[in-house]
């Protein structure tokens, strides 16, 4: 390449080189700066260097207390009792939540964009009413939830109540059983139901991620499932041998980014939280918030706070990686 060549390319290459050391670079850099200190927001230009005493504060475990089985990381803690327990039960409510929404969610992706792809009439009106909710997401979207939600008069609660007394009498002819007295969850009010009113919750907004599966799903070669079907291979067979090996790199991405996702929910857990869940909904990123912004605004141990969530998504998000990585290096084994 000549010299003004080289240049041209350095010039349309400065734009983002100059946005990602301002906007990603430089503010990295000085939080992991911030998470080596003892800065609050009282005395942040008075911060004296402390090295990783902010993440042995979080990390920790002191070893002449004694272990609270009812608390928060016990496990870990062995003997001892975490120097300080809302660190792992935050990071242990985030890692729950996203262990039972990344499957929901993509279970439930896929199934929608296999539904979808079919050609049937109208189908195009369903597809704008999946996607809408991704695009009405946010806090009045979480507040119209909280009212569905609402284990008194609740839609939702309303609508399981109406299943069990229409299948009262089905279930008292047979089985002798009656629904009476049957639970009905209460979700957000609950230690137990408030996750699984999150992954709900974040279930009914998967338009983006059935968005990018539809895409793959346009780019699967026809013939390789008129093959399978001369062969003789049915509609599952199809799907497992066929379909699902060819969206392999979106269903990588979309699980990728669902992980990172749920790993720093906040905004769900910032307005939905309520002092009956027990904590329930203390996620790493909300506990990392009440640190740096609520009294007595410890900027140097939330920046520590950061970086531990930042290493333990990177931990969630490597199977995904690998996954994706030894896809493409057995295509190029391939080719």
């Amino acid at each position: 390449m000549s010299l003004q060549g080289r240049g041209a390319a350095w010039g349309f290459v400065a734009p983002f080189i100059v946005g990602f050391a301002a906007w990603c670079a430089g503010p990295l850099a000085a939080s992991l700066f911030l998470s080596l200190t003892d800065a609050s927001g009282a005395s942040a230009r008075r911060a004296e260097y402390v090295g990783l005493a902010n993440y042995r504060a979080a990390l920790g475990v002191d070893r002449t207390a004694r272990a609270d089985a009812a608390g928060p990381g016990p496990w870990l803690a062995g003997d001892g009792r975490p120097t300080d327990p809302l660190v792992y039960r935050s990071l242990g409510n985030s890692l729950a939540y996203t262990a039972m929404t990344v499957p929901v969610t993509l279970a439930g992706s896929l199934a929608l964009a296999l539904l979808l792809m079919q050609r049937v009439r109208g189908f195009s009106i369903v597809r704008t009413i999946v996607y809408l909710p991704h695009l009405l997401g946010g806090v009045a979207s979480l507040v119209i939830w909280s009212w569905l939600l609402n284990p008194r008069f609740g839609g939702i609660n309303a609508a399981i109540r109406a299943v069990y007394a229409a299948a009262d009498p089905l279930l008292r002819a047979t089985l002798g059983v009656t629904t009476e007295g049957w639970p009905v969850p209460e979700w957000l009010f609950s230690p137990t139901w408030c996750k699984p009113a999150l992954v709900l919750i974040r279930a009914g907004t998967v338009g983006g991620s059935v968005l990018i599966l539809m895409a793959a799903l346009q780019r699967v070669p026809p013939e390789l499932g008129e093959a399978a079907a001369l062969d003789g291979a049915g509609a599952w067979t199809r799907l497992r041998r066929v379909t699902l090996p060819q969206l392999r790199p979106a269903l990588v991405f979309v699980g990728l980014i669902e992980t990172v996702f749920a790993m720093q929910a906040f905004t769900e857990s910032y307005v939905l939280s309520h002092r009956s869940q027990q904590d329930g909904l203390l996620f790493a990123a909300t506990y990392l918030y009440r640190t740096a912004f609520e009294s007595p605004h410890r900027l140097g141990y939330a920046a520590a706070l950061g970086w531990i969530l930042a290493g333990v998504t990177g931990v969630m998000i490597a199977p995904w990686l690998a996954w994706g990585r030894r896809r493409a290096a057995f295509e190029e084994g391939g080719t």
